[in-house]
């Protein structure tokens, strides 16, 4: 077993890899062609020099995609063929991973895993990650809801630079600089001093990415009336969020008619 810088292998390679690595997978099953797996790559922040491939008699048998900042390093996503599960490589792919956190001197090591995948669970604590939070997920397809407050678009670089301002310890994909790497066709808008991010609202399906206020301005209203704003906006869409959001925040969006999805995840860590 080796394992080998991704960047070494075409996107072909990878893309391919990384779909039979993660056929009928719990979450859903992901099928990329090599342009989305570059787009998908691009928004995570991963770095290929950093990603790992697993290497078993000759052939690319598993997956590693790794981001990092600072001192602090993100598993986006790991996956092995079918024919190598429960062998014991995903816990030596893993031990292999954590050592080189160490080696680059990283404080901090995490991940998502989602909760009803309960072997990937048990791997990440079996090599010592601990969950942080449950992550949760949620549909609203109710009500058209009336509002006379007018939404400003903004730039998405903005919205991420107001969720930097302040630090709410976020799951790494909510987090300020990678929600700046976003672009068309999702969209930003402001309404006071609250801020929200979607995604396309030309579609019939529209993903709530972020949506937050200043701890200093919260308990007035102000993400309430955004919220309406937005629906008023864009009227009969079906909503949604993935499993991101912190279980300890869903009282708010429950409240807005929100019903909480089946799917969640957990926030794991590992200190170094």
């Amino acid at each position: 077993m080796n394992l080998e810088p991704a960047y070494k292998f075409t996107i072909e390679e990878l893309c391919a890899l990384f779909n039979d690595a993660f056929k009928a997978y719990v979450g859903g099953e992901i099928q990329f062609n090599p342009e989305r797996f570059y787009q998908f790559c691009s928004s995570q922040t991963i770095h290929l020099s950093l990603s790992r491939v697993l290497v078993y008699q000759g052939q690319m048998q598993g997956i590693a995609l790794i981001a990092r900042r600072g001192w602090s390093s993100r598993l986006v996503a790991m996956g092995m063929r079918s024919e190598l599960r429960h062998q014991g490589f995903g816990f030596k792919f893993m031990q292999a991973l954590i050592q080189e956190v160490r080696d680059r001197q990283d404080k901090v090591f995490e991940l998502e895993v989602i909760e009803q995948n309960p072997a990937a669970v048990k791997l990440y604590e079996k090599v010592g990650f601990v969950t942080l939070r449950r992550l949760v997920s949620a549909k609203f397809s109710g009500k058209t809801v009336d509002s006379t407050r007018l939404l400003e678009t903004v730039d998405i670089a903005l919205a991420a630079r107001f969720l930097a301002s302040f630090d709410d310890d976020l799951p790494w994909q909510m987090g300020a600089f990678n929600l700046m790497n976003l672009g068309e066709p999702n969209r930003a808008y402001q309404l006071g001093n609250a801020f929200a991010i979607i995604s396309s609202p030309e579609a019939e399906a529209v993903r709530l990415i972020f949506l937050g206020v200043s701890p200093r301005y919260r308990r007035r209203g102000e993400a309430r009336a955004l919220w309406k704003a937005l629906v008023s906006r864009h009227p009969n869409k079906n909503w949604s969020f993935p499993a991101l959001c912190p279980e300890e925040s869903f009282g708010f969006f429950e409240r807005q008619g929100f019903e909480r999805d089946t799917l969640s995840q957990f926030h794991m860590r590992l200190d170094l």
